[in-house]
């Protein structure tokens, strides 16, 4: 032991030192040694953080998707309904502009008339009276309430060469075709889908739309004079409803004048 102190103290101050930084690595090890090299793996805290943000983000798409999904079934509904009440104004006009306040067979037009109570005379072919349609909407609501129909004439083209037919070529009166009366209502058909129908005599027949909540036709006394003698208005209101039983509502609204002038 003696000669091993000896030799140390005669290596010198540098190989003491060495020698002593060795031992104080040796009891350092593996605790106070710093590791330089890079890292592998995760930890604990890291791990949760990211799989928080993942699932955070996973949720965001969803509810986008869903939100999209949504947003699309929501446009094709009300589309529908504006295509519906589009194609029913168009009819409505079409019939209306041709028609005219007048008087025919002992009795005048346009008539109308609320929920299918028709005046049986104006009912030809036993046809156009029917039950009130069933109403989904609730008190209080625009597209709540009694319907108001109508049935209006057209003048005759017997020769259907798309002249009106003339009775008197002095005055220009017209032949009105009151065997082929032309009538509007509103019905609820075998399905409990409520549609308006436009009947022509006895011989025609055609949904023009369907969904539809409530309608009305308002001559001029209904709505204050505030439409001229000869025109009416008509007010639609339509509810469709998309898979998941949401009421989608769409209203559409016009006054049309009648071209032709009063007849006997």
């Amino acid at each position: 032991m003696k000669r091993t102190n000896d030799a140390l103290a005669h290596s010198g101050p540098a190989n003491a030192g060495n020698v002593r930084a060795a031992n104080d690595a040796a009891l350092r090890w593996p605790f106070g040694r710093r590791r330089c090299g890079p890292r592998s793996g995760f930890t604990v805290l890291e791990l949760s953080i990211s799989s928080l943000v993942l699932l955070l983000f996973t949720g965001t798409i969803v509810e986008t998707l869903g939100s999209m999904r949504s947003g699309a079934l929501n446009a094709r509904v009300e589309d529908r309904a504006q295509e519906y009440a589009r194609r029913a104004i168009d009819s409505i006009v079409d019939d209306l502009s041709y028609s005219g306040l007048i008087s025919a067979g002992g009795r005048s037009y346009p008539l109308l008339f609320d929920d299918g109570a028709i005046d049986p005379d104006y009912d030809t072919y036993d046809l156009i009276a029917h039950d009130p349609a069933l109403e989904n909407s609730k008190a209080g609501r625009d597209d709540f309430g009694v319907n108001r129909e109508i049935v209006m004439l057209h003048p005759a083209d017997v020769d259907g060469d798309g002249v009106p037919d003339i009775a008197d070529i002095v005055d220009g009166q017209l032949v009105w075709d009151d065997a082929q009366p032309i009538s509007y209502t509103l019905e609820t058909d075998l399905s409990g889908d409520n549609v308006l129908i436009r009947r022509q005599g006895n011989t025609s027949e055609r949904i023009v739309a369907r969904g539809v909540e409530r309608v009305r036709f308002l001559n001029s006394q209904d709505t204050g004079f505030q439409i001229p003698l000869d025109a009416v208005r008509v007010e639609l209101h339509l509810m469709l409803f998309d898979d998941n039983g949401h009421a989608y509502r769409y209203r559409a609204e016009t006054t049309v004048r009648m071209r032709n002038g009063a007849s006997t």
